[in-house]
């Protein structure tokens, strides 16, 4: 009796311990349990409605829209979208259903902060593209073969904004913070998710030979176009 207890606490603890592991990676969030239980597209759709309703009712200036758009992006919404799957062809427009490709996660986040968008069309654009098509030319910068470390020290030098950040054949945002750059887009690399990760610590960052950035936050025009697509 006293073995069979001791292999049964032995393989439940070798089961949590698998669990605990999973938990750690980034599939972390498409298995079941806390994450999803509060994050549902129930409480997303919730969120998207506080969230403009927010940004009418207290972004009176551009600094206050940029900020708001920031947060929006990297606070509100993404952790709804985090380890919802990728595919080049993916188009779900539900956080954890289905799966979605880099172009049409940065669509579809831009539409649900309340921005004007074509979500299909500029989705399958080329990422620089679609940020020539959102953005005017001087918010906009290109950088060919420049090692990582540097890149992202003259961007940082820019300021705490949000940008988009288009790559050789990928797109995402860039969230540039006081204390940490997050690069956060739909990964089509391990682990194959939408993903918030440092951008010092970014494969797919690192690996592309071309980037070319537009600062969101930065763009008057862009932040105007915006308030007035949520009145």
């Amino acid at each position: 009796m006293k073995r069979l207890l001791k292999i049964t606490l032995w393989s439940l603890g070798l089961v949590l311990a698998c669990y605990g592991l999973l938990w750690l990676t980034p599939f972390r969030y498409s298995l079941p349990g806390y994450h999803r239980f509060f994050y549902t597209p129930e409480a997303y759709q919730k969120t998207i409605v506080a969230f403009q309703k927010e940004v009418k009712q207290n972004a009176s200036s551009t600094t206050a829209l940029a900020q708001h758009l920031q947060r929006g992006v990297s606070e509100e919404l993404f952790p709804y979208w985090q380890g919802t799957r990728w595919a080049f062809h993916g188009t779900t427009q539900t956080p954890g259903k289905g799966r979605i490709a880099c172009g049409y996660f940065v669509t579809t986040v831009l539409r649900d902060c309340g921005v004007k968008i074509d979500r299909s069309r500029c989705a399958q654009l080329a990422s620089e593209a679609m940020i020539r098509e959102l953005l005017d030319k001087e918010n906009i910068t290109t950088y060919s073969k420049k090692p990582l470390a540097s890149f992202l020290s003259e961007v940082k030098q820019k300021g705490t904004h949000l940008y988009l950040i288009g790559l050789d054949s990928h797109v995402g945002f860039l969230s540039v913070e006081k204390e940490e750059t997050w690069f956060i887009h739909s990964s089509g690399r391990y682990p194959w998710a939408v993903v918030k990760e440092r951008a010092t610590e970014s494969i797919v960052l690192e690996k592309s030979n071309y980037r070319v950035v537009g600062s969101l936050t930065a763009d008057k025009r862009f932040l105007e176009n915006w308030k007035q697509a949520l009145h």
